[in-house]
């Protein structure tokens, strides 16, 4: 089994996973499971040497996690500019 946890202080709508992270979970014929922990509603504390730490939130276990192309969005690309050609 392979998991994927993403997390969010919202109720997290959506999630922001990486190139990797729907590579293997898109992989054809795979031979284990791709999971995905959408951890929500986190509660951030500082405690008192003002350290963060994530406490709490509401775990959404998707098993089997093979997204579908409509249920993904593209929101940034980079671009990788070529070396100036030389005259």
């Amino acid at each position: 089994m392979h998991v994927e946890v993403e997390g969010s202080i919202s109720a997290a709508a959506s999630v922001h996973p990486t190139k990797n992270e729907m590579a293997n979970a898109r992989q054809p014929d795979k031979d284990w499971r791709s999971d995905l922990y959408v951890v929500s509603r986190i509660e951030l504390v500082q405690d008192e040497a003002g350290a963060w730490s994530g406490i709490g939130g509401v775990a959404d276990v998707h098993e089997d996690w093979s997204p579908d192309e409509d249920d993904l969005t593209a929101t940034e690309f980079v671009y990788r500019v070529p070396e100036p050609r030389q005259p």
